[in-house]
């Protein structure tokens, strides 16, 4: 059995990639992931199929792709230095899912580019899914506060919705 058959949410498989890249790195700490679809965009939770996600390890950075869903390349370490941003505590309290009903509750219906779960900086530092849209702005959703901020691509100015 492949982890791809067991494997099924987005949740899931950053968990897995914590956990394969802790067995080689065991000071990394996660500080995002990027999901994509393989069909160019998404319409729903179900379509992210491909992730990369990055973690700090001391002054380094290291970073996991996926080959298939539930399954990872090796991990590769850079000398890049992975800024002073903030670790993600493991498990988060919102998932993808529930990231996905709020932007739609905001009547953002457009395919999804790519989603990334990160520390954004709004009013400090907040965790946040961050949702590029097809044709569309870039909207996040944090998760402290369920705010959703809308970024214009084009200006880079935020507003609250």
């Amino acid at each position: 059995m492949k982890n791809s058959d067991y494997i099924k949410s987005f949740d899931d498989v950053v968990g897995l990639a914590i956990y394969t890249v802790n067995k080689k790195y065991p000071d990394a700490e996660l500080r995002c992931a990027t999901g994509t679809s393989s069909k160019g965009s998404a319409i729903s939770p179900e379509d992210i199929d491909q992730l990369e996600v990055k973690f700090a390890n001391k002054r380094d950075t290291v970073t996991i792709k996926s080959t298939n869903w539930g399954e990872f390349a090796q991990p590769i370490s850079s000398d890049l230095y992975p800024g002073d941003n903030f670790s993600i505590d493991w498990p988060i309290k919102m998932n993808l899912p529930q990231a996905v009903k709020q932007l739609r509750s905001e009547n953002y219906d457009q395919a999804i580019k790519s989603v990334e779960l990160s520390y954004i900086d709004y009013s400090g530092a907040s965790l946040a899914f961050t949702f590029y849209l097809l044709d569309g702005p870039v909207i996040s959703i944090n998760m402290s506060s369920d705010l959703v901020l809308q970024k214009s691509e084009q200006t880079n100015t935020s507003s609250i919705k």
